[in-house]
């Protein structure tokens, strides 16, 4: 379950929480009554189903609602505590939950909220793996690194401490290794070679996917093709609102689409001059 839009989140997560704990702790009562009227029909296996049943779902959610944290795991306990006793924990949370309804909707990991990222990377989140800081700083100076070896250093970095990360994310994570090989390296097959090692390819994002297509379109001296791909990008952020976010994803796009037209001039004055 995730959230589908931002609106009230503290007190539908509230809801959301509290709601595993008391669905299990209905469900053990259940089986308390049920297993009062299998005593008195005498029946021993059916009792002894309800008995485990009864005594397992008690245990495990009122287990739950004692506060505990260990990694990316916070009990019930503590993401209500956090929701109902910590303002600062609170903005965290939401903040994190903000950045996934991003990344589902395929927001470019360059044109996230900036506020939302810095808030969900912060020490203290419960619902962010401690090792996230670490690989959150070198994402962020990769992001912004204008020499291609530190970036390459500090992309290689997100790479290897990338094993806590979900499935889908290090795929995201791999499609950028992809595309900084094809735009920055303009090594087009070893940028292939990465694009192939993506796990579950029909989970990306169409956008995420047609960032590795337009820098593998360049890498292959396709200018022209990559042109029209980013222009099927730019519509596609102009049809979805992203939370705030399309004008700046659009600026990057459009800044893209004349470093594009740039390399192909270049392109032309070369083949031009060996002509």
């Amino acid at each position: 379950m995730s959230l589908d839009r931002f609106y009230r989140v503290r007190k539908r997560l509230t809801i959301y929480v509290v709601a595993g704990p008391a669905a299990g702790l209905f469900l053990g009562v259940v089986a308390l009554v049920f297993l009062r009227l299998a005593i008195n029909r005498d029946d021993a296996s059916l009792s002894l189903i309800l008995t485990a049943l009864a005594g397992f779902s008690i245990f495990i959610n009122v287990s739950s609602l004692f506060p505990l944290h260990h990694r990316s795991f916070a009990s019930d306990g503590m993401r209500l505590k956090v929701l109902l006793c910590s303002r600062r924990g609170t903005t965290q949370v939401l903040a994190t939950r903000a950045l996934e309804m991003q990344r589902r909707k395929g927001i470019d990991q360059f044109c996230l909220n900036k506020r939302w990222v810095r808030l969900a990377s912060s020490h203290g989140n419960v619902i962010v793996d401690p090792r996230y800081h670490t690989y959150r700083e070198n994402w962020d100076a990769y992001q912004v690194a204008a020499w291609t070896e530190l970036a390459a250093q500090l992309l290689e970095r997100c790479l290897a401490s990338s094993a806590f990360l979900t499935g889908e994310n290090r795929d995201v994570l791999i499609v950028e290794a992809s595309v900084f090989t094809a735009w920055r390296r303009n090594d087009a097959r070893n940028a292939d070679i990465w694009l192939k090692r993506v796990a579950s390819p029909e989970r990306l994002h169409p956008f995420v996917r047609l960032r590795a297509d337009v820098a593998l379109s360049c890498a292959s001296g396709r200018f022209d093709d990559a042109l029209e791909q980013l222009k099927g990008g730019l519509e596609i952020i102009r049809k979805i609102p992203e939370l705030g976010t399309g004008t700046t994803q659009e600026a990057v796009w459009l800044k893209w689409c004349r470093e594009v037209e740039a390399r192909r001039d270049l392109q032309s004055v070369a083949i031009d001059t060996e002509s």
